[in-house]
């Protein structure tokens, strides 16, 4: 995976991602896109960035950008690629 350090543990859970793979294949992937709300969580960004790299889906990750890649960058992730943030106080995706 070019966005995962290589000299960091990697064990995220493939079973999640394996489910996500199912789910896609059953429903088609044109255009899917995964949301991730709990994107604080390393295995999630781990598992968001794997799902992009391998081009299985896109993915948006809610929460501070600034804040998710720090976070990211101190378990070995490189969010540079090309995930989707959307912050908490963002409005234009939210329902009226």
């Amino acid at each position: 995976m070019a966005g995962l350090n290589s000299g960091v543990n990697c064990n995220f859970n493939f079973a999640i991602v394996n489910l996500i793979k199912e789910v896609l294949d059953r429903f088609g992937k044109n255009k899917s896109k995964i949301v991730f709300p709990e994107a604080e969580d390393p295995r999630v960004l781990q598992a968001a960035l794997y799902l992009v790299d391998e081009k299985i889906c896109s993915v948006i990750l809610i929460g501070e950008e600034g804040k998710l890649k720090d976070k990211a960058a101190t378990h070995g992730v490189d969010l540079s690629g090309s995930i989707e943030f959307i912050g908490p106080d963002v409005t234009h995706y939210k329902q009226e």
